[in-house]
This record gives C-alpha cells, sequence and structure tokens, in this order.
C-alpha cells in the first residue's frame, strides 16, 4: 500500500491504482484532474483542472505510442520503438554471425 500523499505519485502510479479524480483544495481554490483508463487498464483520457485534455494512444504491445495536449493549437508527442537485437552474436565488425537464447 501506497503511504504517501497523491500529489507525489506520478502518473504511472496514478494509473496503477486506476485512480478517477483527483481534487486538490487549497482555501477557497479547488482543482479537479480526472483520469479515464481503456483497454488493459491503460490510461486513456487525463483532463486537466484547465479543462485541457490529453488523450494517449498505444501500439500492440501496450506501449506509449504518444499523447496530444487538446489546445488551440494542439501539441502532439509521439514515440519510437527500435527492435532489440539482444539475442544476436555480432563479431567485432558489427556484422550479426548468429543468435542464441
Amino acid at each position: 500500500m501506497v503511504q504517501r500523499p497523491l500529489m507525489n505519485m506520478s502518473m504511472e502510479e496514478l494509473a496503477l491504482f486506476n485512480i478517477v479524480m483527483l481534487v486538490n483544495k487549497a482555501g477557497s481554490k479547488t482543482l479537479t484532474h480526472s483520469f479515464n483508463y481503456g483497454k488493459d487498464d491503460l490510461l486513456f483520457t487525463y483532463v486537466m483542472s484547465s479543462g485541457k485534455t490529453v488523450n494517449y494512444t498505444y501500439d500492440t504491445l501496450n506501449r506509449l505510442q504518444g499523447y496530444e495536449i487538446g489546445s488551440i493549437t494542439p501539441i502532439t508527442v509521439d514515440y519510437s520503438y527500435f527492435l532489440s537485437n539482444r539475442n544476436a552474436i555480432v563479431d567485432m565488425e558489427g556484422t550479426t554471425v548468429g543468435s542464441c537464447r
């Protein structure tokens, strides 16, 4: 069990516990953040207290593919992943000569 304030949690930790709403109150000011989850409990949408929405997309391996922050001019961030070659046996010139399992 996590024994610390939610505001100190990362976005990954918030998603891990499927937090759907986070409300911060300081005096007369209240900030509300909402989280919506999709397939495999992956964060699908985050609505900021300002009302701006962040939409997340994932690839078929459930890796973050990117997100878009909705605004007058949307901000888009894309991620790409490279295939691993960690089972390859490579010679001194960088040529793959075999593989191990």
